[in-house]
């Protein structure tokens, strides 16, 4: 009588069900880690999105004092400019503020500055 080599159909079903245990228990894991990344992603894209709203104040035209809002893919853009007290110098300041969110209004970033007023 010859031994047959190789794997019984038990051994590799049992093979099967230690691997699903095994991918059960770091599916849960790996999901939480997209879903950061997803997040982080949008947060970089937001403070690279409000510093270029920063930068892109007063290059044209001079800024208007006041509070504007607009959008941008899905996100609420506030840009505030308002006059910044001087400390007895008679140079004016203006300090620009601007605030990304998301479409469930959680903060995703703030970028501020000051500038010279002209």
């Amino acid at each position: 009588m010859t031994r047959r080599t190789g794997y019984s159909l038990l051994e590799v079903l049992i093979a099967f069900v230690i691997l699903t245990l095994v991918l059960a228990a770091l599916l849960p894991g790996q999901a939480r880690l997209l879903g950061r990344a997803t997040v982080q992603e949008q947060q970089l894209l937001a403070h690279d999105y409000a510093l270029s709203q920063v930068a892109a104040i007063g290059t044209s035209t001079p800024p208007d004092i006041g509070t504007t809002e607009n959008t941008y893919r899905n996100w609420d853009i506030t840009t505030t400019i308002a006059p910044s007290e001087s400390l007895g110098d008679p140079t004016t300041f203006i300090a620009i503020e601007v605030r990304v969110h998301n479409s469930r209004s959680q903060l995703l970033a703030t970028a501020h500055s000051v500038m010279v007023s002209r």
